[in-house]
């Protein structure tokens, strides 16, 4: 990993708050072996500090982490049509 010292140091360290969070929810909702894929959105993920690897590293492996498969105004529209009675 490249750059600022520091930098990397408080990036960890904010990646080590985010998978303790995220380890607190799915204690609390999941059922241990249920079968859970976290997705992750924006563009935060995607920076050149490799906070998305980082963050992955940090999980149970057999936990699936994912960037979303559809653009949100799909799931939007889902919604629309639901409200409307289609499914």
């Amino acid at each position: 990993m490249e750059g600022d010292e520091v930098a990397n140091n408080i990036i960890d360290d904010a990646v080590e708050e985010l998978v303790k969070a995220t380890v607190t929810v799915i204690n609390e909702i999941f059922v241990e072996g249920e079968f859970l894929e976290i997705v992750t959105t924006g563009s935060v993920w995607k920076c050149k500090c490799r906070i998305w690897e980082r963050f992955v590293s940090c999980i149970n492996p057999e936990i699936k982490v994912i960037f979303p498969r559809f653009e949100a105004v799909y799931g939007a529209g889902l919604l629309a049509l639901r409200s409307l009675g289609e499914e």
